[in-house]
């Protein structure tokens, strides 16, 4: 019963015309991937997740400089995401947003 939103077409290989399509459809830079619908009693507007592949860095090695123009734009929206509310995290693989989504979830129920 819960709403939420997944981009499906990230990491797809699209037709330049599909790909063209895309963008003019998607204007927003650093769009998050995942976006759970879900206030929960912790008193967030939702859970918003960035999904990265395994072994995908999100900074560099010095910890604090992120790995691309792009994850930094990542970042920003999810900090403008943050500041009007909701849950935000960069989420490494499959199993990272498993445990993300379910912490959030129960940690609305387990707090009712």
């Amino acid at each position: 019963g819960l709403i939420y939103h997944f981009d499906f077409g990230t990491g797809t290989r699209l037709s330049k015309k599909q790909a063209v399509s895309q963008k003019r459809m998607n204007r927003i830079k650093g769009h998050p991937d995942f976006i759970l619908y879900y206030k929960n009693n912790s008193n967030w507007s939702g859970l918003v997740l960035e999904i990265k592949r395994y072994g995908e860095r999100i900074f560099k090695k010095d910890g604090k400089t992120y790995a691309s123009e792009h994850i930094k734009e990542q970042a920003e929206y999810l900090d403008k995401l943050f500041k009007q509310g909701f849950k935000t995290y960069f989420a490494i693989g499959y199993k990272d947003c498993i445990e993300k989504i379910v912490e959030y979830v129960w940690s609305g129920v387990l707090t009712k």
